[in-house]
């Protein structure tokens, strides 16, 4: 497993190895973002590096529907951070934060701070 995901409300919560997400990993996550309103979804990412390739990025683009979504990645990897950018021409909602900035992250997804236990129990 290179990839899992959980939700709480309307935020899911995705982590990642170092490793990119498989096929089926990534399929899983991609129905998961349709069956949800985007406009309400907002997306927690906590990665070692891991991030999804060009065509990978193409399909959850394609189940936004051309809605942005929020979303927080979070990691040290420059190599994420790109991914980020370009993900971030499609989707302006997207932002990536270093580890140090964890807390920036959950507020810029409006979590509540009683809620963040919950949040990184489930993480």
């Amino acid at each position: 497993m290179h990839m899992v995901q959980g939700f709480i409300g309307d935020l899911m919560i995705l982590v990642h190895t170092s490793r990119p997400p498989s096929a089926a990993e990534w399929a899983e996550y991609v129905g998961a973002v349709a069956a949800h309103d985007p406009t309400k979804l907002r997306t927690l990412v906590f990665t070692d590096g891991g991030a999804p390739n060009s065509p990978q990025r193409k399909e959850v683009t394609a189940a936004l529907g051309g809605h942005a979504s929020r979303g927080a990645i979070v990691s040290a990897s420059m190599m994420v951070r790109g991914a980020v950018t370009a993900l971030g021409w499609f989707n302006p909602l997207i932002r990536a934060f270093p580890p140090t900035q964890l807390e920036d992250a959950l507020q810029y997804l409006g979590v509540p701070k009683e809620d963040v236990p919950l949040v990184l129990a489930e993480a």
